[in-house]
């Protein structure tokens, strides 16, 4: 996989108010292809491009922004989605 795929510390009182452990972030990802499959509080998708990406429930939210030509097959409770060019959910 090129670019990256990692959990991150955001904080509690951040966007998900949920535990670091349990949050991911997928960013910066060309030509891919990514399963993920542990449940998560929350995610962050960015950047992404030619992209499909695959992933366990979410309990909370994910924020998807900046991405273009990707299928993103995703359960969670919320979805948000900024600046994205001929993507598929």
């Amino acid at each position: 996989v090129e670019g990256s795929t990692t959990q991150t510390s955001k904080d509690y009182n951040g966007p998900c108010d949920i535990a670091p452990e349990e949050t991911y972030q997928i960013s910066n990802c060309q030509n891919s292809i990514i399963y993920v499959k542990a449940v998560a509080g929350c995610a962050f998708i960015e950047n992404l491009q030619n992209c499909k990406i695959f992933l366990a429930p979410i309990k909370r939210a994910i924020y998807i922004q900046k991405c273009l030509n990707c299928t993103l097959h995703v359960a969670s409770h919320q979805v948000s989605t900024t600046n994205q060019v001929r993507c598929i959910y």
